[in-house]
């Protein structure tokens, strides 16, 4: 969880995100993947974001768990394991089961799928868009984004491809929101649900790109903020935080960038390539 006060255009807001971690098919990477007899997957969160200014609340809501079938990845002497699908169990069944559980609490849903497309992970995209074929659910859409490929070469600019694909869904799920007076002004339809293999690095990415898209247009309706372009490094480190547990910083600065703003700020080891992506949308 991540709570900070947070200043744009002058004007002070509540910026809140809360990881809600399944307690079901809980374990370490590697040793748990997939999912079980009753749909539930691995590595599963609920991430919600919160924007609290002048009385009024919005909130954007995404998840994300293991690749929902039966498959496993036991650790061995390799770097990487050799991921193995099951070949023994009714594989519709549980998926079915898992997806069911998902439409039931967040309505539509649209799987992406950030895998690598080549070597031991392609079997397993192969196998999920086979299985969302199978499952022929007008509630559920697969989106498959070669992660890896796409932004080889430090070409982050390319996740602009993803976010643009997916804008109209967005736009049609909308968010919670709910005025000063408690009059609730509009509700979420639908949630993305994304994944990699460990649902880390790759599906915290995609996850912070959709929700500070979601964050400009929570900001536009609370009237907080008027076309401001929210700086990706601080709610990508909040996004990480929250969902993995590490300290959030007690304040943060979301303001108007340019340029040369971005330049000066130092964002800390690690993280420069969320530097180089915010100059590549702004151009």
């Amino acid at each position: 969880m991540a709570m900070s006060t947070c200043c744009i255009n002058g004007k002070i807001f509540e910026w809140t995100l809360i990881s809600r971690r399944s307690c079901f098919r809980a374990g370490v990477r590697y040793y748990v993947r997939g999912i079980d007899t009753e749909g539930h997957a691995a590595n599963f969160v609920e991430t919600e974001q919160i924007v609290q200014y002048s009385g009024g609340k919005a909130s954007f809501v995404q998840t994300r768990g293991s690749i929902p079938f039966y498959w496993s990845q036991r650790p061995n002497l390799k770097y990487k394991p050799t991921p193995l699908i099951s070949k023994t169990i009714n594989q519709l069944d549980g998926f079915q089961r898992h997806f069911d559980s998902q439409i039931i609490m967040y309505g539509k849903q649209v799987i992406l799928n950030l895998v690598y497309q080549k070597g031991c992970e392609k079997p397993l995209e192969q196998a999920f868009a086979q299985m969302v074929s199978n499952l022929n659910n007008g509630m559920v859409r697969y989106i498959a984004f070669d992660f890896h490929k796409e932004c080889s070469r430090m070409r982050w600019d390319r996740l602009q491809i993803l976010v643009d694909a997916v804008s109209e869904m967005q736009d049609e799920f909308g968010y919670f929101l709910v005025d000063s007076e408690g009059k609730v002004l509009a509700h979420q339809e639908g949630t993305f649900r994304s994944n990699c293999m460990d649902c880390l690095d790759r599906t915290n990415v995609i996850q912070s790109l959709l929700a500070r898209r979601s964050l400009n247009s929570q900001l536009q309706s609370l009237q907080a903020s008027l076309n401001t372009f929210i700086h990706i490094s601080s709610l990508h480190r909040g996004w990480v935080y929250s969902t993995w547990g590490r300290r959030s910083k007690s304040r943060l600065i979301l303001r108007r960038c340019t340029r040369t703003d971005r330049e000066k700020d130092s964002v800390g080891p690690g993280d420069g390539w969320l530097e180089r992506h915010d100059q590549i949308l702004q151009k």
